[in-house]
Formats: C-alpha cells, structure tokens, sequence
C-alpha cells in the first residue's frame, strides 16, 4: 500500500489502521483510545523486540521442524523441502515439474548447513 502515496497523496497503512481499530472498537470509542508517550512506544517496541522478534519466542529452544516452499517459474513448478534444526538447514530437496539435467540432491548440498535466516 506504501508505494501508492506518491500516485494518490494518501496515506494507505495509517487509512486501513484507523478503519481497524474503528471497526473493532466502534466510532462510539474512539475517544477512549489509549495514547503511547514516546517512551511507552520505545519500551512497546524494545520489549517486542526482546520478546517476540528472537527465533527462541517464534520457534522454541532449537526444535527440529520442516519447512516447504513451492514457486512457480517460466521452466516449471519447484518444490523446496527443507529440514532445519537449531536454526540451521539440516537436509534440503527439490521437486518439480521443470526438465533439468542436474542432480538434484547434488543442487541443493551447498544449501545444508546455512542459517534459516537466509530464506527471509
């Protein structure tokens, strides 16, 4: 929605957040909405940042967990298997509808081993 602001001169994220918190708190409330000093919004996002945006809150203490990603390219459908544990891609395959001449288990090795991190 961000990239429209230069094309409409509005302001779409902060639109679609007033229209959210109207419909669930109703027009009637909207004066009863708790406002943030700075410093409450600092400690909002530190204490987040502490306790929601860390890979122990979002996945536990190194879980063992699989994950898929499928795409669709102009050489055909690829499915990526991975397996991840302590955060780090333990096993990794490639399916598909696509013609290739590679190995497949080959193509995907140098991905054992990385940090998650590098799929966000």
């Amino acid at each position: 929605m961000q990239h429209f602001r230069p094309f409409t001169g509005r302001n779409f994220p902060e639109e679609f957040k007033e229209l959210m918190v109207s419909a669930i708190l109703g027009e009637e409330n909207k004066s009863n909405r708790l406002k943030l000093s700075r410093e409450e919004v600092l400690r909002v996002k530190e204490l987040a940042k502490t306790h929601f945006q860390n890979w122990d809150s979002l996945y536990g203490k190194n879980p063992k967990f699989n994950m898929e990603k499928i795409g669709r390219f102009p050489g055909g459908k690829m499915h990526f298997s991975l397996e991840i544990q302590k955060g780090r891609i333990q096993e990794a395959s490639i399916s598909g509808d696509f013609f290739s001449t590679l190995n497949r288990r080959k193509s995907v090795r140098p991905l054992w081993d990385w940090p998650l991190t590098i799929l966000s």
